[in-house]
């Protein structure tokens, strides 16, 4: 036998079983690997649903904390709000007395859930007749019926001179809210620090 046709044979032989074992070597490497990586796949999936969900339960948490604050503050707002409303109004009342040179009062209803400004009919005869203003600065203002107010003493009813002065009051806006940590907050409109002055006060002021 030439050694050309032994050669060739033995090619044609080995070649074969090459072929045959790396085909087979991958298969044995494609088997262990494939599944391998579809374990790691679906152990990393695991690990971000994990994840996921500790971080929702973290702000379902952050938010049940913020929700009790939250309420507190916009119940705040709201006192802030109804205060400074009637504050406004003050000034508007005192402003229009000296501009119209007449006596100019603030009138609440008997709850203190309504108030408005009044002004004197001008009849001297009539010393306590005074009627509402007109326009917007004369309608009736309604309070949140949560909040509760009331004069330190006196009447009711809040006096504005052409001269700027006004009657040395002070009333209290005071609001209960189950977020609050006191059970209530309250503020303080006065004029008694300074007269002709209308202050805003909070709670620590009081003595003021």
């Amino acid at each position: 036998m030439s050694p050309l046709v032994s050669t060739t044979r033995k090619n044609s032989i080995f070649f074969p079983m090459v072929k045959t074992a790396l085909r087979e070597r991958m298969i044995s490497v494609t088997g262990v690997r494939i599944p391998r990586m579809k374990q790691a796949d679906k152990r990393w999936r695991g690990f971000t649903v994990i994840e996921l969900l500790l971080v929702v339960v973290i702000i379902a948490v952050m938010a049940a904390l913020a929700v009790p604050d939250f309420g507190s503050t916009y119940a705040r707002v709201q006192l802030r709000k109804a205060a400074d409303d009637l504050a406004y109004h003050m000034r508007y009342a005192q402003s229009y007395a000296i501009t119209k040179n007449t006596l100019t009062r603030l009138e609440f209803d008997s709850s203190f859930t309504q108030y408005w400004l009044a002004r004197h009919s001008g009849d001297e005869a009539a010393q306590d007749t005074f009627i509402g203003l007109t326009g917007r600065m004369g309608e009736v203002v309604g309070v949140p019926r949560d909040i509760q107010i009331s004069f330190k003493d006196g009447d009711p009813v809040l006096y504005f001179y052409p001269d700027g002065t006004i009657d040395k009051r002070r009333i209290d806006f005071c609001r209960v809210h189950p977020a609050y940590r006191r059970g209530e907050e309250c503020l303080f409109i006065s004029t008694q620090k300074q007269r002709g002055q209308v202050h805003v006060l909070k709670q620590s002021d009081e003595s003021l």
